[in-house]
């Protein structure tokens, strides 16, 4: 930099093949400062843009040295990172082990497992000694570092902590170009091609231009040519010197013979030259003097411990191998990342997993633990009372008790309750014991079950109680005749248009299982820590109210129908019976609905709630319709041949009614009033 500067001053235009600090772009201190190597500005793009895309990396420690080109690197990583990923920064002076062990302390606090470090080689022995000492060195820590000299080591003692902690490390490099993978040549592949080519007179001649030692007196020699890659320093000092050559050529040719050109002239001819070379597309950003990123490639290397060998039984040795590299993109502000064919990144813990970048998060996901073998158990009551009413309804359908009830209607209530007591077990079913598919399709089937469980009960509720009403309400020896087929009618419509609304929300907007995270639950990295599953209506309200509403409507008819039979008497007070059921689930629906809809967030309270309201409408309605019947049934078992004429008298009786013998008990009261 202190070179950089007086050369400005003096208008001598002065390039580095490898310098990348951000500083030195800083035109109005270093005039005539220009560089084939992109700044740090280019390689913290390509660093951050990997750990976001390629590794889903959104927080990182940075630690760097408290100098120039650690706080530019450093502030460079915060200027493209545009707020995607947290970039928490450290920093300490070089050799101070105090700074070292508060700035490793601070890295440790933030939890973050994924550090990118700027510092060279003279600290790191020092540095990553505290930093395992400390904890944050070793399996599930990924460390990754940048251009130049920042990690050049191949080899360790092996009593340095480097030596074990070497391994899945990974370093960043702007290569400028690689050999290719495909038949198209790249500007390595023809530099190679044309340096092979070279005799041994031409390599001798080439030889004698270096620098020479001036206490030796001897050439130098370009051995760095021979090395397979090619280090890319030496193809950016190649290319250096074509670019000079390039201007200068460009120059002349402009001025003529005779005509001379000064310092910033060539400076600024460089800078306008681009052209393919040795290190790939040579471009320059006209505002920096630096090699525009989107002209070179960056290449991830891994550090991978080479197997033992007798070479040096002292020291562990490393290799840095090129996994990943970018591409051209049409997003020239953005890198994108491919693999090396056959290679990848292997990590310190010897796979290919990448560790996560931040601990583990304690997640309470609310699930249905114990609380779900209450609603089994629930359910399983209310399918045992549904099938044991429902096995006596088929036993006893030979008697008058059962007869006057009409045994159809009994089967549809426990036909109902059953199906209503199956939507508990869907209910229990969450993404703890079952994929996310899966718990979608059981929300829809709870659906379903749900209504078509309550339009069975309440149809054949309905049912009875419009019966009662129709034969109440002929006139004095009015034939009238209610047959089973009539009182199915209001059955098969309120389960049509149930069906329909049902299909309808299944094909078009089905429910969807999702996770939802409890508002205000997160961390101190703003991770959420407590969610509940739940099915999704936010799409599908429409089809609910439809539902509501036609089904409140229908349960507002039939209470206003059990109100109109308020003053009938029948034998087995069957419609009084029919309507504290009615009031029951009426109640109910209306005081658990909303309970439901507040305490949706709490899943456990909410399972509860729709537990206890399908237990109380369903066991509610088979015991006030079948309590009194098995009563009834009962009592007349006990008693003596021969007071059951009363009964057939008033079976004969309803023959003149021509009503059939299963309309007994509704007729019997209006014999009663006649």
């Amino acid at each position: 930099m202190p070179l950089a500067l007086m050369t400005g001053i003096h208008s001598i235009p002065h390039m580095s093949p490898s310098s990348t600090s951000t500083i030195l772009d800083d035109k109005d201190q270093y005039k005539y400062y220009w560089r084939l190597i992109p700044s740090d500005t280019g390689l913290a793009r390509a660093m951050i843009d990997y750990l976001r895309i390629n590794l889903n990396v959104y927080h990182v420690g940075v630690v760097h040295l408290n100098d120039a080109h650690g706080t530019g690197f450093n502030n460079a990583l915060k200027d493209h990172n545009c707020k995607c990923v947290e970039i928490r920064s450290f920093s300490f002076n070089s050799g101070n082990k105090d700074e070292m062990k508060i700035a490793i302390k601070l890295m440790k606090e933030t939890g973050f497992k994924v550090f990118i470090f700027i510092f060279f080689y003279d600290d790191q022995e020092s540095f990553f000694t505290e930093a395992y000492e400390q904890g944050i060195v070793g399996p599930g820590y990924f460390w990754l570092t940048g251009d130049g000299d920042l990690f050049m080591k191949n080899r360790y003692k092996k009593t340095s902590v480097l030596a074990n902690f070497t391994q899945g490390m990974g370093q960043i490099k702007a290569v400028g170009t690689l050999p290719s993978e495909s038949d198209t040549a790249t500007g390595y592949d023809r530099f190679i091609k044309a340096w092979d080519s070279q005799n041994d007179q031409s390599i001798s001649y080439y030889n004698c231009k270096q620098a020479q030692d001036v206490a030796n007196l001897t050439c130098g020699d370009m051995s760095n040519f021979e090395d397979r890659p090619i280090n890319p320093h030496t193809l950016y000092v190649y290319d250096f010197v074509m670019a000079l050559g390039l201007a200068a050529c460009e120059l002349s040719s402009r001025k003529g013979n005779g005509d001379y050109f000064d310092g910033p002239e060539l400076y600024r001819q460089v800078i306008q030259t681009e052209f393919e070379g040795a290190s790939g597309h040579v471009l320059f950003d006209p505002k920096t003097a630096s090699r525009e990123p989107s002209s070179v490639v960056f290449a991830l290397y891994n550090m991978r411990k080479i197997e033992p060998s007798s070479i040096d039984d002292d020291y562990i040795f490393y290799s840095k191998d090129i996994v990943m590299q970018t591409i051209e993109s049409p997003d020239v502000n953005h890198s994108v990342w491919k693999n090396v064919e056959g290679e990848a990144f292997i990590y310190l813990d010897g796979t290919t997993n990448p560790p996560n970048d931040l601990p583990p998060v304690e997640h309470d996901f609310n699930y249905l633990w114990q609380i779900r073998f209450f609603g089994l158990a629930v359910s399983g009551i209310v399918l045992l009372t549904s099938l044991l009413f429902g096995l006596w309804t088929i036993i006893y359908r030979g008697t008058n008790v059962v007869k006057m009830s009409q045994p159809i209607f009994l089967i549809m209530i426990c036909v109902g309750t059953f199906i209503m007591g199956c939507s508990i077990i869907f209910s229990t079913i969450d993404d703890s014991v079952a994929s996310d598919r899966v718990c979608s399709i059981l929300c829809m089937v709870d659906v379903w079950f749900l209504v078509i469980g309550f339009s069975t009960i309440f149809s054949a509720l309905f049912a009875k109680i419009w019966r009662i009403n129709k034969i109440m309400n002929v006139t004095r020896f009015t034939r009238v005749v209610v047959t089973v087929r009539d009182a199915m009618v209001p059955f098969v419509t309120f389960l049509t248009v149930n069906t329909i609304i049902l299909l309808c929300w299944t094909f078009i907007s089905p429910l969807e299982w999702k996770r939802v995270p409890v508002e205000g639950k997160v961390d101190v990295y703003g991770r959420s820590t407590a969610s509940y599953g739940r099915c999704d209506f936010s799409q599908s309200y429409i089809y609910a109210a439809i539902l509501a509403v036609f089904n409140f409507t229908v349960l507002g008819i039939a209470n206003y129908q059990a109100y109109c039979a308020r003053n009938v008497s029948t034998d087995l007070s069957e419609n009084k019976y029919i309507t504290i059921s009615m009031v029951c689930i009426t109640q109910v629906f209306m005081l658990g609905l909303p309970i439901l809809l507040l305490v949706e967030d709490k899943i456990n309270v909410s399972y509860f709630c729709k537990v206890i309201i399908i237990f109380l409408a369903t066991e509610s309605t088979l015991l006030l319709i079948f309590v009194p019947k098995i009563m009834k049934q009962k009592q007349i078992k006990e008693k003596p041949e021969g007071t059951g004429q009363q009964v057939n008298t008033q079976m004969r009786a309803t023959r003149k009614y021509q009503v059939p013998v299963y309309e007994t008990s509704e007729v019997n009261s209006t014999l009663r009033q006649e």
